[in-house]
């Protein structure tokens, strides 16, 4: 596997409790240190820094520890055989950082983190050796994601946040087209001759996350006005974690955009988010404190 680099953004806030603001009545025992929620958030195709900042700082100002990492379209689009690579730089980082032991959640935007979080999976269903089986995974967050592979709304995804020049965006659009019908005829063949081989295929991210053998809770947060990613597609997705026995939270909107959530609902947004986390706390607590009984 080629050595890459993750170009990634941790950020330790002020220990606080999660939720103190509102005045949690989840107190530690004494003497128990508690250790602060880290939220690994894995950005859309064209989210910036600045971005991905806005909803990091709704952990941060709760006491977490946030990662962002945003995945160059070069990699999810081109060099896919680059992800697994990606996915196990980020799970090291919580190593490197000495926390594994910490409840980890992750925040996952549109189909390019979600190309991400299925590598992260499958690094963690690999890992023969253990050295990850302490995670102590928590909860999946699931804005605009995760959608079936679309030629027009991947190429339409892409023509988004292409250069501004209209040429240039016609040239890229042209191409991106001839190469995802070029890997989606790739993958027919592979489906026909092949079909165990699409749980290796990072084009198959849907189906992937559909089967997943992980049980976390999950909660997603999507829209019926989203043109890059149909609502159906989480709909039929969280009917289908429910009548696996998983846990599914979800808030639905009808009026915002792809990605656009937390800038019109913001308020009902951060709630989703914190109430999730906090009550994914709580019952892992609960789990735990019977474990000892």
């Amino acid at each position: 596997m080629s050595e890459i680099d993750v170009d990634y953004n941790i950020r330790f806030p002020s220990p606080t409790s999660l939720g103190e603001e509102e005045g949690s009545e989840d107190e530690e025992s004494e003497g128990e240190i508690k250790k602060e929620p880290v939220v690994l958030l894995l950005g859309w195709l064209g989210c910036e820094e600045k971005h991905l900042a806005k909803y990091s700082d709704i952990y941060e100002k709760r006491g977490c520890i946030t990662i962002r990492y945003i995945a160059p379209k070069e990699i999810t689009f081109f060099k896919t055989e680059l992800l697994p690579a990606v996915a196990s730089k980020l799970l090291d980082l919580l190593q490197d950082y000495s926390l594994e032991d910490n409840p980890i959640f992750f925040h996952i935007f549109s189909n390019n983190g979600s190309y991400v979080y299925t590598n992260i999976l499958k690094v963690l269903h690999e890992d023969k050796e253990q050295k990850l089986a302490k995670l102590q995974v928590k909860g999946v967050m699931f804005d605009s994601a995760p959608g079936q592979r679309r030629l027009h709304q991947a190429a339409r995804a892409f023509a988004i946040f292409a250069p501004s020049n209209f040429m240039m965006k016609i040239l890229m659009v042209i191409g991106v087209y001839m190469y995802l019908f070029w890997t989606g005829l790739k993958c027919m063949f592979i489906k026909l001759y092949n079909p165990k081989s699409l749980m290796d295929s990072p084009h198959y991210v849907y189906e992937n996350l559909l089967n997943d053998s992980y049980h976390w809770p999950q909660l997603y947060l999507y829209s019926e006005a989203d043109k890059i990613i149909p609502y159906q597609d989480i709909d039929k997705m969280i009917e289908y974690r429910r009548s696996l026995g998983v846990r599914v939270d979800s808030v639905r909107w009808n009026d915002t955009a792809h990605v656009s959530h937390l800038m019109v609902h913001r308020e009902a947004y951060m709630q989703a988010c914190i109430e999730f986390i906090k009550s994914c706390l709580n019952d892992s607590n609960k789990k735990e404190t019977k474990s000892k009984i």
